[in-house]
């Protein structure tokens, strides 16, 4: 037999061999074992985790063998990979197949061979668990079904890493929807957790330090002082009463932040904070306002756009003889064209 042919879906099977990301890595103790339990239960002298590339087939795992790759036109595992059965080869000098392959007639000296394929998670052979000894060996079908479980625990160990690929490409892909979403918020958002530390802090104009300067890093140390002091505290009520707990903060600069602290589970705490800056300008105006429009004699009313009352004074009542919170609501027209039908006299035709 010479050089193993290509099987048909060999573009396909290399994909599926790169994908894994185990070519050209460090030995893993989890094959390594394998490979020693599976040289050590047959009594062979070389076990081999191989997986077969374009060009060579590479010892992911090894036992009994110093060269860490061989070439795939004189390998045994390239006919492996082409059958879903046990490839065996009881004494390779006696097959004709295998009879003049260099791996036979010089160093490693191979005699005996048997072959088990490899699948990855999609069912494509990317290798074999393959046994080697320099002395022939008769190979039973019970022993035949015992290489094929050790197998099954490589492909094991191949599926845990696709799982953990898949699962890392989940958490990349939550954590950039993550980042998007905190991104578009007009709130300071924060996850802090039981060591007081910033787990997580989106974006924001109103922050007191860049947000890779808050990551990983405790409220003391990004809030030194009285704010810090009583950001800690309200995290730490957080934790204890697992309510919500409202607080507004106000900075040297008078600037206004209304804040919401909530434990999202047992070691993290959200906080979210508002610039309440304007709104509390507004509200100081308008109740400044309120004091004068209150003092004066003049009738004032403040509507909306539509007309529709919003606030009146006492004097404006007085006019109109119905309460503020009568009028509260009412079109302002409509109040005042009654006020002035009541005060008209009526003219007889």
């Amino acid at each position: 037999m010479g050089a193993p042919v290509y099987p048909a879906d060999e573009v396909e099977r290399l994909s599926a061999l790169r994908s894994t990301g185990l070519l050209d890595t460090p030995p893993e103790e989890r094959f390594d074992r394998i490979t020693r339990l599976a040289a050590r239960f047959f009594g062979v002298e070389t076990c081999l985790l191989s997986l077969v590339d374009s060009d060579r087939q590479w010892f992911k795992s090894r036992v009994g063998l110093e060269e860490n790759q061989l070439g795939r036109d004189i390998s045994f595992c390239g006919h492996a990979i082409l059958d879903r059965g046990i490839l065996t080869v009881t004494d390779a000098l006696q097959d004709a197949r295998f009879s003049e392959n260099p791996l036979v007639t010089s160093a490693p000296h191979i005699r005996f061979y048997a072959g088990a394929p490899v699948r990855e998670p999609s069912g494509l052979p990317i290798g074999t668990l393959c046994l080697i000894d320099p002395s022939p060996h008769y190979f039973s079908d019970e022993q035949k079904q015992a290489l094929r479980d050790f197998a099954d625990m490589v492909e094991h160990e191949i599926a845990r890493i696709d799982q953990a690929d898949e699962s890392q490409r989940r958490l990349a892909a939550s954590a950039i929807r993550a980042s998007s979403i905190l991104a578009t918020m007009p709130d300071m958002v924060f996850v802090i957790d039981r060591h007081f530390r910033f787990l997580v802090c989106n974006e924001h104009p109103d922050l007191l330090q860049p947000r890779l300067k808050v990551l990983g890093r405790t409220i003391e140390e990004v809030l030194p002082g009285e704010l810090g002091v009583q950001l800690t505290m309200n995290v730490q009520k957080a934790f204890s009463y697992r309510e919500v707990i409202q607080h507004n903060y106000t900075l040297a600069n008078n600037t206004s932040f209304e804040a919401r602290h909530v434990e999202i589970d047992q070691n993290e705490v959200l906080v979210v904070i508002r610039n309440t800056t304007e709104q509390t300008l507004i509200s100081a105006e308008l109740s400044r306002l309120s004091d004068v429009a209150k003092k004066t004699t003049n009738g004032v009313v403040i509507t909306d756009q539509s007309g529709f009352i919003l606030w009146t004074n006492e004097a404006f009542s007085g006019i109109t003889g119905y309460s503020p919170d009568e009028m509260v609501g009412r079109w302002s027209g409509a109040g005042l064209a009654s006020y002035y039908r009541e005060k008209t006299p009526t003219q007889p035709l």
